[in-house]
């Protein structure tokens, strides 16, 4: 299995060792950077997207397993993966830079629920259901069909340097002083960048679903939310990706975070990622040695963050540059370059750089001000399924 220097690294790192008590998603896992504990129970990766050849499909896709290779096999019969869909609204009166998604009450949720038995994927949602063979990379896409699945190996569209995220992590803690570090790095990229996960697989669900059949059309956007269940119980949730790592950051919480429902956070839940996200956000934002973020916009991106969820609108193409977490800044001052109309997210968006923008230079960040200087730009296939298989099969 691949496996290259910065993982070797992280290893002796406390910080990242594994803990059998911890449920974690996201490619750099706090406390198990290698994902080595659950490791086909690890959700890594969500997307969902408006795919450009079929503007009545939605495509949906997680990863799972991290540093996965060719014999890496789905092997567990009790394990459910869950797509959950909930329509959502914006609150047209606020002035701020940042639109918030808002659950729509008493919009009911669409769930596909897929398990991998054997060698036979299967997803159904409603009266739809759809059968595929583990690793068909031969099948046509199917754009009459209310419900297409694909299961397998894929190549591994995330892009991350590793270094760079444990050493940009640490210095956003609340003791950390950039002032008086020799050898501070800021947000910038290390001098010679390193893709992590270069060559690397994943196990891989995707689905493509019929808008009009499976949701109807009485809404045009929703928050999409990704689950592993093992027997019954939800082992570990994505939403919007590396929130929990850069935001949350907190090994001892971290748990507690993924274990919650992002449609249904208890008050509790609700104050504890508040005072979460509001210490993540400010350690991000000095980064820059300047103030980006003022109350009322920082209120406005912890309201967002809460909903923990990929909002997208169902209705609308966007191009594989569309960048991450655009209907949300569609309010904000760069509001010609983030399209409310988009939303979701593409294997092509590189949400490390998106993500490490938008929390360091704050509403006025251009996608990629900051970052790993590692590309992540991979285009989707126009064959099924969209992502590439790790190795050609033809």
């Amino acid at each position: 299995m691949f496996f290259n220097r910065h993982f070797r690294k992280l290893i002796a790192l406390p910080f990242f060792a594994a803990s059998l008590s911890t449920h974690a998603a996201d490619h750099i896992d706090f406390p198990d950077g290698l994902n080595i504990t659950f490791p086909e129970k690890d959700l890594a990766d969500l997307y969902a997207w408006v795919p450009k050849r079929a503007k009545n499909k939605i495509i949906l896709a997680m990863n799972l397993h991290a540093l996965a290779d060719e014999s890496t096999q789905f092997s567990s019969d009790n394990v459910e993966y869950r797509f959950r869909l909930r329509p959502v609204t914006f609150n047209s009166t606020s002035t701020t830079s940042i639109r918030v998604p808002q659950l729509v009450d008493g919009a009911e949720e669409t769930t596909i629920s897929c398990t991998v038995i054997q060698n036979t994927a299967s997803c159904s949602t409603g009266n739809f259901s759809d059968d595929a063979w583990v690793n068909n990379f031969y099948e046509r896409f199917k754009r009459r069909k209310a419900l297409q699945v694909f299961a397998g190996t894929v190549r591994d569209p995330f892009t991350v340097d590793l270094t760079w995220a444990e050493t940009s992590i640490i210095q956003t803690t609340p003791l950390f002083d950039p002032t008086a570090v020799s050898g501070y790095l800021g947000p910038v990229p290390l001098a010679e960048p390193s893709n992590a996960l270069e060559g690397s697989g994943a196990l891989n669900i995707t689905v493509a679903l019929d808008k009009r059949k499976v949701l109807g059309n009485t809404y045009s956007h929703y928050a999409v939310a990704g689950e592993v269940v093992v027997d019954g119980v939800v082992f570990d949730r994505m939403g919007r990706p590396e929130i929990s790592n850069f935001v949350v950051r907190s090994p001892e919480l971290k748990p507690m975070y993924n274990a919650a429902d992002t449609f249904a956070l208890t008050p509790t839940e609700e104050a504890t990622f508040r005072a979460l996200f509001a210490a993540g956000i400010s350690g991000w934002d000095r980064l820059d040695l300047k103030t980006d973020w003022n109350e009322n916009n920082t209120t406005a991106l912890i309201d967002s963050f809460l909903l923990d969820a990929l909002v997208m609108n169902v209705a609308q193409y966007c191009q594989d540059t569309a960048p991450f977490f655009s209907i949300e800044r569609a309010a904000g001052p760069l509001n010609h370059l983030f399209d409310e109309s988009c939303g979701g997210r593409k294997p092509s968006d590189d949400v490390v750089d998106s993500v490490t923008s938008l929390l360091v230079a704050g509403p006025y960040a251009l996608t990629h001000l900051y970052g790993d200087g590692v590309d992540g730009a991979r285009k989707t296939r126009r064959s099924w399924p969209p992502f590439a298989p790790l190795t050609p099969h033809w």
